[in-house]
């Protein structure tokens, strides 16, 4: 292959504007199921590699959400797929309207190195299901997974329909150069923008799954050891390098001396269940010279230690780090939980709004009042309340981001939908015709009297 436009003309098939046709697509899902099934091992082995999960926690983050979405395609998708039947209005009386979802065609894919198994084959389930063809593009930061990942692929998949690109043979501008019919990708903001750029250029239809600064507010009625437990947990996933990890926390002033304490207890017990030591490796260590120079700027409650030769970093609590910190500005992806205090929920409002919308929300609340108050004056992709993370791994919630945090949903009905042409079609009726549609040099008057009948009908009728 000489490039991309040369492997996408080798993917052309008979399969016209309708794409995979649904049984062949309920086939490779089977089939992909099948094969994850028999490659467990490998896949773990590949994730501790490449991103230093243990197999419980690749399992729990990049194996079972596969699993879950596969089961939910293969169950429901003939329904989604159903054409709508929408009721028409009394100025099209006698027609039929209804709206089929159809194959966009060709989806590339962009997967990012943080879940590199998870966040590659989720929306290739959403773009099979939509009966699209796929182009894969996966993180070169995880080349053992990118390794299982093509194996699956040329396992399960005819190449006609999904390939996986050889990163060594295809730059980045040259994948950019090809007119998709729709792309797909999940990473960093930087170079989000790129693609939307050249998206821009070529009126290319585009879902962003991005990230930025998920805050946590806190209110007095909050259920201390939970809330510890269930943010603790958040944050020590993958290292804190999650898209929707809590990336700080909003608190009362009055709260500091019973929450920290309780914090600091959950991430110490937690932290022995996944390290031998008290410090955390990442897959990318390159930030940690700017966080240590702004922890010497900040009050460092508990942690703080970097070894920056190995690539580790200690969980580390920071107590209202100066605004202007890079603690505060910069997406973190790591285990750091700077706190913020606040006044009233006013303020705590405020500080969320001043900054751009985030993909995650988390409220930790009991008092109904204080959550509704929240919700009706922020802005975010997803909310959880009482809980962090868990509202992505819901198989019938929409997940997506807002503003810089990203554009369009997936998962479940939602994948199917983003990655479809929405198709209307009007089947007029031929057994009558309205005549003053065609008297265009007609009385003004009879048209304004027809408005006044339609409006009357749909008051009453």
């Amino acid at each position: 292959m000489r490039n991309v436009n040369d492997l996408l003309c080798s993917m052309n098939s008979d399969d016209g504007v309708q794409g995979i046709p649904l049984k062949k697509r309920l086939g490779y899902l089977r089939r992909l199921q099948s094969e994850i099934q028999k490659n467990e091992g490998e896949i773990l082995l590949a994730l501790q590699k490449d991103v230093y999960k243990s197999s419980y926690e690749g399992y729990l983050t990049e194996i079972m959400p596969v699993y879950t979405e596969l089961r939910s395609f293969q169950k429901h998708l003939r329904r989604w797929l159903k054409p709508q039947k929408i009721h028409s209005a009394l100025t099209h009386f006698g027609s039929k309207a209804t709206v089929v979802l159809e194959p966009l065609g060709t989806v590339l894919i962009y997967s990012p190195w943080n879940y590199p198994f998870q966040l590659a084959i989720l929306p290739l389930i959403a773009a099979i299901g939509a009966g699209n063809k796929v182009v894969l593009s996966l993180s070169p930061s995880a080349p053992h997974t990118y390794n299982i990942i093509k194996m699956l692929v040329n396992k399960t998949f005819q190449q006609t329909d999904v390939i996986v690109l050889d990163n060594e043979r295809f730059n980045s501008e040259e994948v950019l150069s090809v007119r998709w019919d729709h792309i797909f990708y999940t990473g960093g903001e930087a170079y989000a923008r790129t693609i939307a750029k050249h998206a821009g250029e070529h009126l290319i239809p585009l879902t962003l799954e991005l990230g930025g600064k998920s805050p946590v507010i806190l209110d007095k009625t909050y259920n201390l050891p939970l809330t510890c437990n269930r943010l603790a947990w958040a944050k020590l996933l993958n290292a804190g390098q999650t898209c929707v990890a809590p990336d700080y926390i909003l608190l009362p002033k009055d709260q500091t001396e019973v929450f920290i304490p309780a914090l600091i207890k959950a991430l110490q017990k937690q932290l022995t269940e996944i390290s031998t030591s008290s410090m955390l490796a990442i897959k990318r260590p390159e930030k940690l010279e700017l966080i240590e120079e702004a922890f010497k700027h900040s009050e460092v409650i508990y942690g703080g230690e970097i070894d920056k030769s190995e690539g580790k970093i200690q969980p580390t609590i920071v107590l209202n780090p100066p605004l202007d910190s890079l603690l505060l500005t910069d997406e973190l992806f790591l285990p750091i939980f700077p706190i913020i205090t606040y006044n009233n929920a006013r303020e705590a409002i405020e500080y969320v709004n001043h900054h751009p919308k985030p993909l995650a929300l988390y409220i930790y609340s009991n008092s109904k009042c204080f959550t509704e108050y929240i919700l009706n004056n922020t802005t975010s992709g997803t909310v959880a309340i009482n809980d962090s993370i868990m509202q992505i791994s819901h198989p019938y919630l929409p997940f997506g981001g807002v503003g810089e945090s990203g554009m369009g949903r997936y998962h479940g009905r939602s994948g199917v939908e983003q990655l479809s042409n929405h198709k209307s079609i009007l089947r007029a009726s031929n057994l009558f015709d309205i005549k003053l549609r065609y008297t265009l040099g007609g009385k003004l008057s009879s048209l304004r009297k027809l408005n006044s009948i339609l409006n009357w009908f749909s008051k009453y009728k």
